[in-house]
């Protein structure tokens, strides 16, 4: 169920690694937690926060760090999003006809993460597509695809 009531709190470091491990982690056979068509892997997921955006490297289990701007304002169209301590972004190469079905998969795996550990969640296409796009220093014909706000609920 989508959310638009969250809580300012912050994730834990555990609670956070495990859900961007479901979203687009590598298992211990080696492959990724989503199915990706064609197994071509194109899809990037950013994790934005208030100190920071990182780009998560689901082979080496990490985030490593885009920039040390706050980006959530890209995302503050809508009031209920001023609370959200967690935005994720699927980016997906503009010219993979098949990049939105991965961003599809793992959002839903971040919504199942979510809901089994009490979290909200929302999925959002409503945001500064070309200031996020920017502020996230998207490679060359990536596309920031969709957005999924997460938190705790009030």
């Amino acid at each position: 169920m989508s959310s638009r009531t969250f809580s300012r709190k912050k994730l834990d470091d555990q609670t956070l690694s495990d859900l961007l491990w479901a979203a687009y982690g590598t298992n211990a056979k080696g492959t990724r937690t989503i199915p990706t068509a064609k197994n071509q892997q194109n899809m990037r997921l950013y994790v934005v926060l208030k100190e920071g955006a990182y780009l998560y490297d689901g082979k080496k289990h990490q985030l490593d760090l885009i920039t040390k701007d706050n980006l959530l304002p890209l995302f503050e169209e809508q009031d209920f999003m001023k609370d959200v301590p967690l935005v994720l972004v699927f980016a997906t190469d503009a010219k993979d006809k098949w990049g939105e079905l991965d961003a599809g998969a793992s959002y839903q795996n971040v919504g199942l993460f979510a809901a089994s550990k009490g979290l909200v969640a929302v999925v959002r296409g409503y945001f500064d597509m070309k200031g996020v796009a920017k502020g996230l220093k998207l490679k060359v014909g990536y596309k920031p695809t969709i957005s999924m706000a997460v938190g705790s609920n009030i």
